[in-house]
């Protein structure tokens, strides 16, 4: 609860190394655990050195962000909140928006955020977050997106990454009808 200075303890889930705090699940010099140093091109994504960012997570210097809950990259990679704030849905607020819980200054769903799967600190290493518990597939209906299980037809914050792979598969000529969050496909128009 003191890491370099007196009261500073950090989110759950956070290392103190060297007394900074650190995020395994980002810090490309510490990914997964402490000294797990990434190679040059990778990215610490959700512990674990890969070449790029799962989608819904945007690489920030080589560390996978949630930019939707880190208060040290609230809405984009350079962007922080005050010491009081939390992050919630990529602004800074003064309390959590509904349906979220603080984990720390973070604001987060816990029955599908995989750093905090059920509770505050619950990590799924390696896994996805699905209501609340940690399991090793997404059930059929939904994809993994940022360790999550989503519904991307009817989730809100994928419903825009939905409409455009409806639209790339047209243009690429796999046109097929179908509904998507905002309208319907017909005769080759989203309406």
């Amino acid at each position: 609860s003191h890491c370099g200075t007196c009261d500073n303890q950090g989110d759950p889930g956070m290392l103190c190394i060297g007394g900074r705090l650190v995020d395994p699940a980002s810090d490309p010099e510490h990914c997964g655990t402490a000294g797990n140093a990434c190679g040059a091109g990778m990215v610490c994504n959700l512990g674990t050195c890969q070449a790029s960012c799962d989608t819904g997570l945007t690489d920030c210097g080589g560390a996978c962000i949630d930019l939707q809950s880190d208060p040290r990259h609230c809405g984009e990679c350079e962007d922080s909140c005050g010491e009081e704030d939390v992050c919630g849905h990529g602004v800074c607020l003064d309390v959590c928006p509904d349906g979220t819980t603080a984990c720390g200054r973070r604001c987060v769903d816990l029955m599908t955020d995989p750093n905090h799967c059920g509770a505050c600190g619950v990590w799924c290493t390696s896994q996805a977050c699905h209501h609340g518990v940690c399991v090793g597939n997404c059930p059929p209906g939904t994809v993994l997106c940022a360790g999550k299980c989503v519904d991307i037809l009817n989730h809100p914050d994928h419903a825009e990454a939905a409409v455009a792979r409806a639209t790339m598969a047209c243009a690429a000529g796999d046109f097929a009808p179908m509904h998507v969050p905002t309208g319907k496909w017909i005769a080759g128009e989203l309406r």
